[in-house]
């Protein structure tokens, strides 16, 4: 039954290579597909030397089909939960670029397949540098190996998890986007009503044309005035992550 049962190593790689499909920074498209495979097998190995005695009672082969399917859903439904929380962040930016400006110069971005602008980028390099400060990658790769502990193969189903967890997740996530991006959008505001009432008193003045470059440079003092509380936001989001995936891998 140990490592070289290949049905359970079938089962074990299609949960592992699924959560690296969506989960954060392993997902990107910057790093090589046989890299991610490559990892998927050495994670896989590791998870049957530490875990030899798992095994699944599978009458016929459509059963096992299934049992890859469910797999499948399982290891990305445990990626997407993670890289949700860590897309605030970068939801944080683009509520920020939408105040000051920015979001009229939205690019795709290949490496995040959504369209971001400045902040967008800024918050989302940040937050991948502060994630491999901290080690999150570590306790995502902690977190799908004891998945296997919490949630046996076969014995784990989606059913087991409480809708109103995955809710509150999802308005967290929104919840910390603002909360990151509200000094930003407090300033420029207060820029605005403050050009509004240059506006109705010196009407000489052309405020359409003084206010864009003006949110720019205040939104910019902004974020240099703010990057060390910042960076300590993000730093409590991202420690989040270990502990929400854990959560909810033990109620799968």
């Amino acid at each position: 039954m140990g490592i070289f049962n290949i049905e359970v190593f079938l089962l074990v790689l299609t949960r592992i290579a699924s959560f690296f499909v969506v989960t954060p920074l392993f997902s990107s498209k910057n790093i090589p597909a046989i890299l991610k495979i490559g990892f998927s097998f050495l994670i896989t190995i590791l998870v049957m030397l530490i875990m030899p005695n798992m095994s699944i009672e599978v009458k016929t082969s459509i059963g096992y089909y299934f049992l890859i399917m469910k797999e499948a859903i399982i290891g990305l439904f445990i990626g997407y939960i993670s890289y949700l929380i860590f897309s605030s962040i970068q939801m944080a930016g683009q509520l920020a670029d939408r105040q000051v400006g920015f979001s009229m110069a939205e690019s795709y971005d290949p490496m995040t397949n959504i369209r971001s602008a400045a902040y967008g980028n800024i918050y989302n390099w940040i937050s991948i540098c502060l994630f491999l400060g901290v080690n999150a990658h570590h306790y995502l790769i902690s977190g799908i190996v004891k998945s296997f502990q919490w949630a046996p193969l076969g014995a784990a189903s989606l059913l087991k998890v409480n809708v109103g967890d995955v809710v509150t997740i999802f308005s967290q996530s929104f919840l910390t986007a603002f909360q990151i991006a509200v000094p930003t959008i407090i300033v420029i505001f207060m820029a605005d009503v403050i050009m509004g009432m240059i506006a109705r008193t010196v009407p000489q003045i052309n405020v359409f044309i003084l206010g864009m470059p003006l949110k720019v440079i205040i939104g910019f003092l902004v974020f240099l005035i703010l990057v060390p509380s910042l960076g300590n936001m993000m730093i409590s989001v991202i420690e989040e992550i270990p502990l929400i995936l854990n959560k909810l891998v033990r109620l799968l």
